[in-house]
């Protein structure tokens, strides 16, 4: 949706773009374009306002569309502590870490056997401080997210006396 100021009248909003598409936007001071095509790749449009009197004023964007389907899950790896089975007394776990993807990490979230769960503090670069433990053994699996809904993980045990 796009907001045109300034001018009286009637304006005409319309759009173009380099693949041979036109269209007309609803609307008149904010309009929209329900429905603008993209093919794979960088696509540039161009929008442009006509006021009654006959002036115009554009302003092109490119748009990239991403090419195929994402199916490669992210990596994650859990850095602190560095070990994936440990033994401790304390009530809470800190943990850190990194995750990538080939497109990008979007989030990062936790969840352990017992229903806890929560999510990250940064995606490359990640921290959950304070995870609480129950007395026994704590399975707590990180995960990393990608936009298309892919993830990967890995586990830590924690066994807390």
């Amino acid at each position: 949706m796009g907001t045109v100021s300034g001018g009286s009248g009637t304006l005409h909003v319309t759009w173009t773009n380099d693949r041979g598409g036109s269209g007309t936007a609803s609307g008149n001071a904010n309009w929209t374009i329900p429905w603008l095509p993209l093919t794979a790749g960088a696509n540039q449009i161009t929008v442009t306002v006509s006021d009654g009197a006959g002036k115009t004023a554009s302003k092109t964007v490119l748009v990239t569309r991403a090419t195929g389907t994402d199916t490669v899950a992210p990596t994650v790896q859990i850095l602190s502590p560095g070990s994936t089975l440990l033994s401790t007394s304390a009530d809470s776990i800190s943990l850190s870490g990194i995750a990538s993807d080939n497109l990008g990490v979007v989030a990062v979230r936790w969840s352990n056997t017992f229903g806890g769960a929560g999510v990250a503090s940064g995606t490359a670069s990640w921290q959950l401080p304070n995870i609480p433990l129950l007395v026994g053994t704590n399975k707590i699996t990180v995960r990393a997210f990608d936009a298309a809904g892919n993830s990967g993980g890995q586990m830590i045990t924690v066994v807390r006396r």
